[in-house]
């Protein structure tokens, strides 16, 4: 009799999130919770390198103008910005883990060659095609990650994997300034060419990709991508995986998943072209409210978080060069530079070449980072709890202010604390992502995150562009603007259907 009902009760059915819930939450999440971390902290190496370099290879790559950093950065970007769509599709369609298995390891090779480039156009060209790469990573990793979780685990394990990738941002200005600063060149007399410290820090930027292409190889797929599939089968041999590296034990006891909304609906794949309009006019018209505010908000952060990032480094070398001038205003210094830099142009007079950055640019890079940290681990802690809405509402409408009072203030390196608080908005884009999670089902959901995250990356395209002219002949209105597009976001976003969900544990 006992024998009877304990068969009985192995073959009782259960519903995706209950068979979720019983592999337990263990050793396989933390170690997918990392690699997820890596994943998206490649991202913020591939865009910083380009940052910390580009001052000490102005000569190497014949760079004249502030303007020219933007083509360099837009050009990353521009590859994200054309693809991103793409991968969100292709990952809704063939799987998540073939995309992040691929993609990173190209992504680093694209970063061999870019510390190989002989002028800012070469340069630009291989930045282009590494954003084309490093895009799958930012559509992709979210949905991933979170659809091994479920949905109590699930907010918290994507702000710790946040966490983990602000941890390991603290770590690049450390390797900047321990690699860009040395003074060894290695010369190629063959063909002309100087290898420099810097050209090693752009490669080794790329590492991470590496890393994390030769780690997801060794993980599973999505159960919730394969469930969605229609195939219960290897849903459940996923899950029996998962619950065997989680607890040690071989008695996972589900034999049958019962279908629900999402089952089956990755399942026709005819036509890309064709997938990808109805997959757009089904986000559009279905949740089109959701989909809209949460593109704003992510142009916004973006606009300032890694548009205005761009200048962070040299600005604060600048500023470093004025130390002592408390009278001056942030914009006062950049003003002076660039005319400096003109003056020598156009008298033909002998260029001066900065080889190193000075020590407060990695300094304050640090200090940023280590907002990012302290702000994911505070949100880690508290968003199932105070929610959502209320970080949203600090984050936004604080380093809003911040932007919007650089302009009043008489003394640049307290401007530069606020320009640094500013940029710390960038925290709430991985938070945006859960939000963009709990507004799409599975088989829109890739899709929704990568375009999204589209919106998000043109917002840093035009923020690294628009500033890099705003600079030269407008300053002030560089960081009133970001300021002001972070007030609007913070405003937005009450008005997002699913804003006040929580995910108690």
């Amino acid at each position: 009799m006992l024998q009877d009902n304990e068969i009985e009760r192995e073959n009782v059915k259960v519903k995706f999130e209950e068979a979720l819930e019983k592999a337990s939450f263990g050793i396989f999440h933390y170690f997918l919770i990392l690699i997820s971390g890596v994943l998206m902290v490649s991202l913020f190496y591939e865009l910083m390198s380009v940052n910390f370099s580009l001052p000490v290879a102005e000569c190497d790559l014949n760079i004249t103008s502030k303007s020219q950093y933007g083509l360099v950065s837009g050009s990353w970007f521009a590859g994200v910005i054309l693809t991103s769509h793409m991968w969100g599709l292709l990952s809704d369609l063939y799987g998540r883990r073939r995309i992040l298995t691929v993609t990173p390891i190209v992504a680093f090779l694209t970063s061999v060659l870019s510390s190989f480039s002989i002028n800012f156009w070469m340069l630009a060209i291989f930045r282009f095609f590494n954003g084309i790469c490093v895009a799958s990573a930012g559509a992709v990793v979210f949905a991933y990650l979170g659809e091994f979780l479920t949905i109590r685990h699930r907010s918290r394990s994507i702000m710790i994997a946040s966490t983990i990738f602000s941890l390991l941002s603290v770590l690049l200005p450390l390797i900047a300034f321990l690699v860009i600063n040395q003074t060894w060149k290695f010369e190629l007399p063959i063909i002309n060419f100087i290898y420099k410290p810097w050209r090693l820090f752009v490669l080794i930027c790329g590492i991470p990709n590496l890393i994390c292409g030769i780690a997801v190889y060794f993980l599973p797929e999505s159960p919730k991508f394969v469930f969605s599939k229609g195939d219960i089968k290897q849903t459940i041999e996923i899950l029996t995986k998962v619950y065997k590296i989680n607890t040690r034990k071989s008695d996972f006891n589900i034999t049958h998943i019962e279908p629900d909304d999402d089952y089956q609906q990755t399942s026709n794949k005819s036509g890309l072209f064709r997938m990808m309009l109805q997959n757009t006019s089904q986000i559009l018209k279905n949740y089109s409210l959701s989909f809209w505010l949460i593109s704003i908000i992510q142009f916004g952060t973006f606009y300032v978080g890694h548009g205005m990032l761009l200048f962070f480094p040299d600005i604060l070398h600048e500023v470093s060069q004025f130390d002592g001038n408390e009278n001056l205003q942030l914009c006062d210094i950049v003003k002076s530079v660039i005319e400096h830099k003109n003056h020598q142009l156009a008298n033909a007079t002998t260029r001066v070449c900065v080889d190193q950055l000075d020590n407060s640019a990695y300094i304050y890079v640090m200090i940023l980072q280590a907002c990012y940290t302290f702000g994911f681990i505070i949100i880690s802690l508290s968003v199932n709890f105070i929610g959502r809405l209320s970080i949203f509402i600090f984050l936004f409408f604080t380093t809003g202010v911040c932007g919007t009072l650089i302009f009043y203030m008489k003394n640049a390196m307290f401007a530069t604390y606020l320009y640094l608080w500013m940029l710390v908005s960038g925290v709430a884009s991985n938070l945006m992502n859960t939000v963009t999670y709990d507004s799409f089902p599975t088989h829109l959901r890739s899709m929704a995150i990568s375009t999204t995250m589209l919106f998000g990356r043109l917002g840093g395209l035009a923020g690294g562009n628009v500033a890099s002219f705003l600079l030269e002949d407008n300053c002030n209105w560089t960081f009133s603007v970001g300021g002001l597009l972070l007030i609007i976001c913070g405003a937005l976003i009450f008005f997002i259907p699913v804003i006040n969900k929580r995910n108690v544990n």
